[in-house]
């Protein structure tokens, strides 16, 4: 199940994710950036 977005309700303070089978597939190549290292 792919998971679009989060949706944000404002008013409730609710974070929720949106399933969309079509939302595209973030491949993350490497240490995604991160120059501090792995967290210990």
């Amino acid at each position: 199940e792919r998971v679009s977005n989060i949706a944000y309700d404002v008013v409730n303070g609710k974070c929720t994710p949106v399933y969309d089978p079509s939302a595209p597939v973030y491949i993350t190549i490497g240490d995604g950036g991160n120059i501090e290292g792995l967290a210990n």
